[in-house]
């Protein structure tokens, strides 16, 4: 994240690109064609992809290291989605079991591995590819992450309340259209601040992405 949020580095195209794809991720959260399970479960998957395809891209850790980091992001997933779903549960989710639509969730999933694999790929062709990847791929992972932690408390205030609202004029979709207003309104202000970062600050990022053992153990 930036050391001070320097909001005149946000380009207005950046703006554009992140309300567009949260308006239509919107869009098909409200006509019943994605549901908050598969959005959530979507974002720990490219997640986990970014950690996984990140040791491969850095190459600073061994097969063994890039696995935990892959199981700690699963962990990680798993217990945000805890809260997150206790909320979704709570205001009417789950009515008709985990309907996570297997179809959508493996093509979608599928699409977004082929994504992240060519811009792997893409990154190996230019002359910095950590700081491509780094660029491209790492902060868009940093920025699900956090949102899945954030949307923890978000999914209480204000997607809960805006839930039980909207059950009263769109019941059918509530539940998914108010925790994933609140979970998309996260990632989009996280995307925001990401995309303050300075060149510097990237280039810093992709030269040293994990913390020394040594920092970790003073920790």
């Amino acid at each position: 994240m930036p050391s001070k949020i320097a909001w005149h580095h946000l380009e207005a195209k950046t703006v554009l690109a992140e309300v567009v794809q949260a308006l239509l991720a919107l869009a098909l959260l409200a006509a019943g064609w994605l549901t908050f399970p598969l959005l959530y479960a979507l974002a720990g998957v490219e997640v986990t992809l970014v950690v996984l395809l990140s040791g491969i891209v850095y190459r600073q850790r061994s097969a063994w290291r890039i696995a935990v980091d892959t199981l700690k992001s699963l962990f990680v997933w798993a217990f945000c989605g805890v809260f997150v779903f206790a909320v979704y549960f709570g205001v009417g989710g789950f009515k008709d079991g985990i309907d996570l639509s297997p179809r959508a969730f493996a093509l979608l999933a599928g699409l977004a591995a082929v994504r992240l694999g060519w811009a792997a790929i893409e990154a190996h062709t230019t002359a910095d590819p950590r700081l491509q990847w780094t660029r491209e791929v790492s902060m868009r992972g940093a920025v699900l992450a956090l949102t899945m932690f954030f949307a923890a408390f978000a999914c209480f205030i204000p997607g809960l309340p805006l839930a039980m609202l909207l059950a009263h004029v769109a019941p059918a979709v509530a539940p998914d259209l108010g925790l994933g207003l609140a979970f998309i309104g996260v990632q989009t202000v996280l995307a925001f601040v990401v995309a303050t970062m300075t060149p510097a600050e990237l280039a810093e990022i992709s030269r040293q992405p994990y913390l020394p053992d040594s920092s970790r153990r003073a920790h």
